[in-house]
């Protein structure tokens, strides 16, 4: 009788064609898991952004303060302050790293930011900021979040002083 030590020529190709199958899934799962790593680092960054910029309409001692604050506020103030009553809505993009850049065609997402005067009074004025954030995916944006923030300006009087050292 022969001592049959190692492997058949099947036993390897069954144990090749395995091994094959799983690779596949775990590939797939790297790809995905990718997939999620970039979209979840541009919804960290919008976020980010977002929250900067609610914080600053929060803390702002007043309106013109916080426009300073936006993204790009130096290149479309001076149109800010003409129409400072009607709506306006400023979008900024992000690269794939979820670093700010100017051209729309290395976007890979872009945070949509609206400011609306709700109020006008002789009290003061209420303001309203939409937050929209969307990454690109497959030729589209997709919305990773949106909210609303809303503040209220005092008007500067009787009473009411400037925080302003």
């Amino acid at each position: 009788m022969r001592n049959r030590k190692g492997f058949t020529l099947v036993e390897v190709i069954v144990a090749v064609a395995a091994l094959a199958i799983a690779s596949v899934f775990v590939m797939r799962m790297v790809v995905v898991s990718d997939t999620l790593k970039k979209r979840s680092i541009l919804r960290s960054k919008t976020l980010d952004a977002a929250n900067h910029i609610a914080e600053s309409l929060k803390t702002s001692n007043d309106y013109e303060d916080f426009l300073l604050t936006l993204p790009l506020a130096e290149l479309v103030l001076q149109d800010i302050k003409e129409h400072s009553t009607a709506p306006f809505g400023l979008t900024c993009y992000y690269n794939r790293h979820g670093y700010p850049v100017e051209d729309e065609d290395q976007a890979q997402a872009k945070l949509d930011i609206t400011v609306k005067l709700l109020e006008d009074q002789e009290s003061g004025r209420l303001y309203a900021v939409g937050l929209t954030s969307s990454a690109l995916e497959k030729g589209t944006y997709r919305e990773l979040f949106s909210y609303d923030v809303v503040h209220y300006y005092p008007a500067l009087g009787e009473g009411v002083t400037s925080c302003e050292p």
